[in-house]
């Protein structure tokens, strides 16, 4: 993880956290899980800052550790994650898990291009 990405997840965290129910939602996270936040956390705060909603994840090697949470997490950090996701999300996360659980050195989005 760059410096400049675990600046932008603390930075996500503080302002996260505010949050009475990210707060709950994180606090009862399963250590795998709360990876998985910190990084949409850092990811949004980034938005938010670029006034524009453009995040590039290549440019903060963001990336790579997406790839690297989403390979690793669990059956519990996975279950939490997407029981606690809103529709759309949970959708979308329930096909990276499908593809990426356990497949360590996949990335993100292979199984929409031919191999």
């Amino acid at each position: 993880m760059t410096e400049a990405l675990k600046t932008l997840e603390d930075k996500g965290e503080e302002v996260f956290l505010r949050r009475p129910e990210w707060k709950c939602c994180f606090d009862d996270a399963p250590p795998l899980a709360k990876d998985y936040y910190r990084l949409m956390w850092a990811m949004s705060v980034k938005g938010i800052a670029s006034g524009d909603g453009e995040c590039d994840m290549t440019a903060l090697n963001a990336d790579a550790e997406r790839d690297r949470i989403y390979t690793t997490m669990d059956d519990e950090a996975w279950t939490y994650v997407l029981r606690n996701a809103y529709h759309a999300e949970a959708l979308g996360l329930a096909i990276v898990r499908k593809h990426m659980q356990g497949q360590i050195g996949k990335r993100f989005g292979y199984w929409r291009t031919k191999e």
